[in-house]
């Protein structure tokens, strides 16, 4: 019972693809022979491009000026948190010296 049902399922999924191909062919055979329809999307894409007028505006060095400066300010931001820094290490390191006195380590020796 179930070899039957599977068999039935086979020939209807068969006669279910000669259909649709059946029914493609004449769309297939309507199809130009110049097979490859990728090149003719960028010559019109291209020629889009090179009519639009917003696009020719931009210019490589105003775009090369424009990163130039953004990554001059990231520049200046990162020498501005280095300078912070060295700030804060420099008055950790006063802070320390002035925890021992000048004499401290003289003192030491001298107990010995």
């Amino acid at each position: 019972m179930v070899e039957i049902i599977a068999l039935i399922i086979l020939i209807g999924s068969f006669a279910g693809m000669a259909l649709i191909a059946c029914r493609k062919i004449p769309v297939l055979v309507a199809l130009p022979l110049r097979g490859n329809i990728i090149p003719r999307i960028f010559v019109s894409l291209k020629a889009r491009i090179k009519n639009n007028e917003t696009i020719r505006s931009f210019s490589a060095e105003t775009i090369l000026q424009r990163y130039l400066s953004k990554i001059m300010v990231f520049m200046l931001k990162i020498e501005n948190k280095i300078g912070e820094w060295l700030m804060r290490s420099r008055q950790r390191n006063i802070e320390k010296k002035k925890k021992f006195p000048g004499d401290y380590w003289q003192k030491i020796m001298k107990k010995k």
